[in-house]
């Protein structure tokens, strides 16, 4: 299991996004709806298993999870904008598309190693 948890991310990083090897900036629409249903389904699951949280693995750590989960869907947010700018003057720098398809396959490998 411990390789695969590296490479099945990493295996899937360069499967979402093949343009990345012809060094194209674009991002793809399914990055932002990747992300609107990782947020929405975020945003449901604290909802829902708050209490669960609190009972079983305590304030702090609840807090915590929470808020680096809220961290990285604000950093996703933000680059989502940042290119949404950039795209207006056509043309988006590889390195916001690379940033912003980690941020969004690492929090959903956060969501899952933290939820599961």
């Amino acid at each position: 299991m411990g390789y695969a948890a590296v490479l099945l991310p990493t295996l899937f990083f360069l499967m979402w996004n093949p343009q990345l090897f012809r060094a194209e900036g674009k991002i793809p629409k399914r990055t932002y709806v990747l992300f609107a249903l990782f947020a929405a389904l975020s945003a449901i699951d604290f909802a829902v298993s708050w209490k669960w949280g609190l009972q079983y693995q305590g304030p702090q750590y609840t807090a915590i999870v929470f808020s680096i989960a809220s961290i990285l869907s604000l950093l996703v947010f933000l680059l989502l904008g940042s290119a949404g700018l950039a795209r207006m003057f056509e043309r988006i720098p590889p390195k916001y598309n690379d940033a912003l398809v980690g941020f969004v396959i690492a929090g959903v490998g956060l969501y899952i190693l933290l939820a599961g």
